[in-house]
């Protein structure tokens, strides 16, 4: 007997969808593809800033990522009973370290085809393994065009340090000490900025992802 899907609590409706994901329902995997992908591509866009954008398309990367990240999406623990910090981590680790790359092999002089990702690296025997081996096509279908344009608008709405807390802090996870290096300030007024910023789109997006953040 399946479990209850939950109400309107995001967070347990992300669990629960990440489980039944990780035991290859196609369903779920569709919604937790379609819940990260929107603030995924927000990410991408600015790490790659409007040079790189221009040479790479951020969704193609998006896509590179999830090709790689969906046969280890059965292998990721929860933490507190909670997915959507692992997941949002690896997903934007995963995605740091692919444009590391490229921007690394842009410098040299030798960019790499966007084509040629990691997506090779799906495990064989998973549940995922049906599945994931369409991740870019999965990602092209449920990724709405409706959801994704709130998002982004959403963000691009924030002023520009707000925008870079809510990616750096909470979709890449790095630490207010970490982030004050990056964008100078205090750890501390960093924190109240953020918990302010996630308010505002909590409000403006009743329902989003960004419910799940954690508010620190």
């Amino acid at each position: 007997m399946e479990p209850d899907i939950p109400g309107d609590d995001t967070e347990q409706l992300t669990t629960y969808h990440v489980r039944r994901a990780r035991e290859g329902d196609a369903p779920s995997l569709e919604w937790v593809v379609n819940r990260f992908a929107p603030i995924l591509l927000a990410n991408a866009r600015y790490r790659l800033g409007k040079n790189l954008s221009q040479i790479y398309d951020p969704e193609d990367i998006v896509n590179d990522v999830w090709a790689v990240a969906l046969p280890k999406l059965a292998d990721l623990p929860a933490r507190n009973n909670r997915y959507t910090p692992v997941v949002m981590k690896y997903l934007s680790t995963t995605l740091v370290y692919r444009i590391n790359n490229l921007v690394e092999k842009h410098i040299k002089g030798k960019p790499k085809n966007i084509g040629e990702s990691g997506a090779g690296d799906t495990e064989a025997g998973s549940p995922l393994e049906n599945l994931s081996a369409g991740a870019t096509g999965v990602f092209t279908v449920t990724m709405r065009r409706d959801t994704r344009d709130e998002i982004l608008s959403a963000l691009d709405g924030l002023d520009e340090r707000d925008r870079e807390l809510i990616l750096l802090r909470g979709v890449e996870g790095q630490s207010y000490k970490e982030i004050a290096v990056l964008l100078g300030g205090d750890p501390k007024q960093l924190a109240v900025t953020y918990q302010r910023a996630i308010h505002k789109l909590r409000e403006l997006l009743p329902g989003s992802i960004f419910q799940d953040f954690e508010s620190d």
